[in-house]
């Protein structure tokens, strides 16, 4: 009786630490592209390049991340961030919902199942409506010469 309820709490508990790395590692990368500051490992060469593309397409010097920063990319990393959180908070419910097992207080308890389960998966899905990660894709006429 009690596997199924620890099979589907051990599944929670895995994506709320997946989720939280994700948050962790995706905050690390957006300082380390904000402030420039590549691992000691990488070397991002700022000179003049004939193998470079810039945004056009066009052989040319490289774009710095700041400059290549739209305002589609802070609205689509918004967009994430709300996403992000949003699962992380259903997961923090679920994993204490389902510590109690099937007959616990929160399980019984449908205004916590319908603004710390439901709400927070609505808005996780429903922010991607309003902020498409199309818009950051490059316009193309045709795909003649890219390798």
């Amino acid at each position: 009786m009690e596997l199924g309820p620890n099979i589907m709490l051990a599944g929670i508990v895995f994506q709320l630490i997946s989720m939280v790395f994700f948050v962790t590692i995706g905050t690390d990368f957006m300082y380390r592209v904000m402030a420039d500051k590549p691992y000691a490992f990488r070397c991002i060469s700022r000179t003049n390049s004939q193998d470079t593309l810039n945004p056009n397409g066009e052989k040319g010097e490289l774009v710095t991340p700041k400059e290549n920063l739209t305002r589609w990319w802070i609205f689509l990393i918004g967009g994430v961030g709300l996403s992000s959180l949003a699962i992380i908070i259903r997961g923090i419910y679920r994993t204490a919902e389902l510590s109690q097992g099937w007959g616990g207080s929160i399980m019984l308890t449908q205004n916590f199942q319908n603004f710390l389960d439901g709400l927070p998966m609505v808005i996780a899905v429903a922010v991607f409506n309003f902020i498409n990660p199309t818009y950051l894709l490059t316009k193309r006429a045709g795909w003649k010469g890219i390798h």
